[in-house]
């Protein structure tokens, strides 16, 4: 049986309408079942939990996934966006940052030799987490 041209562009353009079909069914599982293990590439998904949780912040499911996952997903957002924009996304968690995992991200900018983004993250602790003094890190010594 030969394969014409016109078969392969039948065959190629089911192949990416089937493709499309389970995104868009890996989607609306995520989106309406909120079934967060669903299979997707982490870029999907990361992106659809941030907006998820934006529309519905009080949403437990939603809050747990970015509890769990919030340094992958800023690990990601790191790569993808440019640092003044990443201070925004991190506004729109600020709810998940503590001074532990904040620390790990700067750490991580650091190692991917990313310094604009570790400056940025090192003012952002500043202003939004703030510093332990070293007067009061002597205090806690003396004690």
């Amino acid at each position: 049986m030969e394969l014409y041209l016109d078969d392969y562009q039948f065959a190629e353009s089911n192949f990416i309408t089937g493709r499309l079909n389970l995104i868009i069914n890996r989607i609306c599982e995520f989106m309406i079942n909120q079934q967060f293990d669903t299979n997707m590439p982490d870029s999907l998904k990361y992106n659809l939990i941030v907006k998820l949780y934006a529309y519905d912040p009080d949403n437990q499911e939603i809050s747990a996934y970015i509890r769990d996952n919030f340094i992958e997903i800023c690990k990601y957002q790191m790569q993808k966006m440019h640092p003044k924009k990443f201070s925004i996304f991190l506004d729109s968690v600020r709810n998940f940052i503590t001074k532990r995992n904040f620390s790990d991200l700067i750490v991580y900018a650091n190692e991917q030799k990313n310094y604009e983004m570790q400056i940025q993250l090192t003012n952002y602790k500043n202003q939004h987490i703030g510093y332990e003094s070293v007067e009061d890190k002597i205090r806690k010594w003396e004690l």
